[in-house]
């Protein structure tokens, strides 16, 4: 009985801190949505609503929401869409006179859409703008004001205490960070204001590779102590997906199947470089220590249940050190 009641409240403290997941329609393995750690995850970031070629959202019924809604209901975790637009039709929202129309009918829609199918708020996954510096991470102080008022903007046609929330790079010259991102792609005093909930820093990160030292330490450093951005609107990222030299990732609930049982302070499975059991528990123990707002695990269902591989609850033991 004391044994059940210790793991209730090491919940509970972990409860306090976020640790927001994509659930991944497609992967190789399957987690099925009953399957997931859902006493670790405080956000399942999963579905969308259905946008129409006006911009009128509305609840997509035939997706995952409603029956990931329902869990999140029973577990106390948060529901929280992907944005539904069409690829490449941020960059047009804020740019392109042509599109505010389509800007004013997503805007009068989507509070509508959230209430009827029950969903917690909307998180932005806008990687900078579609050109040749905005690829590179460069965004201008107009691009970041723009981008956050129109954050703002969906919050307040959300309503109540829905949650708006957004991902963002990191600077950095190692793959799948920004080289030349001297700025966030934020603007940092509205963000201070309460404009966005908050921040998820796609801190991909591999602690065993030697151009990658203190990684998660030195986004922290950049994204508060430079930036400015408060750390209780910061969630710190990390990969569940690994890098084999190519462009085919492997997730690890694929690759942990040759690992099975793998030492805590393993740094490479199969010869790919992954992130050990040992980094998850150290990044959330870094977490908690530095007052971030809590951790971002790309993607939840990227990770296994199986052979005592789980690497979540690894950064959970971090998190309620």
């Amino acid at each position: 009985m004391l044994n059940v009641l210790i793991v209730f409240i090491l919940v509970r403290i972990a409860a306090a801190l976020d640790v927001v997941g994509w659930y991944i329609d497609k992967v190789p393995i399957q987690m099925e949505p009953t399957q997931l750690p859902w006493d670790v995850y405080t956000h399942i970031v999963v579905g969308a609503p259905a946008v129409d070629v006006f911009g009128i959202a509305s609840c997509n019924k035939t997706d995952l929401t409603l029956k990931f809604v329902e869990l999140g209901k029973q577990h106390d975790t948060k529901i929280v869409w992907k944005s539904g637009l069409p690829q490449g039709a941020m960059w047009m929202l804020l740019e392109s006179p042509a599109w505010t129309d389509y800007k004013m009918n997503f805007l009068s829609s989507i509070g509508r859409a959230v209430s009827d199918c029950g969903v917690d708020g909307i998180e932005f996954d806008y990687e900078c703008p579609p050109t040749e510096k905005g690829r590179a991470g460069i965004v201008t102080d107009l691009e970041a004001t723009e981008f956050t008022q129109f954050l703002a903007d969906v919050k307040q046609a959300m309503g109540g205490e829905k949650q708006i929330s957004c991902d963002m790079g990191v600077w950095g010259v190692t793959r799948g960070s920004y080289p030349l991102m001297f700025r966030p792609w934020v603007n940092v005093s509205m963000v201070v204001a309460g404009a966005i909930d908050y921040i998820n820093a796609m801190s991909y990160h591999y602690s065993n590779l030697l151009e990658e030292p203190l990684s998660w330490e030195k986004d922290g450093f950049i994204l508060h102590d430079i930036w400015g951005l408060p750390k209780a609107r910061i969630n710190i990222g990390l990969p569940y997906f690994f890098r084999n030299g190519t462009y085919q990732e492997p997730v690890w609930s694929e690759l942990s199947r040759m690992c099975q049982n793998i030492d805590p302070n393993a740094t490479t499975c199969a010869g790919i470089h992954i992130l050990s059991k040992t980094d998850n528990y150290q990044v959330g123990q870094y977490v908690k220590s530095a007052g971030f707002r809590g951790a971002f695990p790309w993607a939840a269902n990227f990770d296994t249940l199986e052979h005592n591989n789980t690497l979540v609850r690894w950064l959970q033991r971090g998190l309620t050190a």
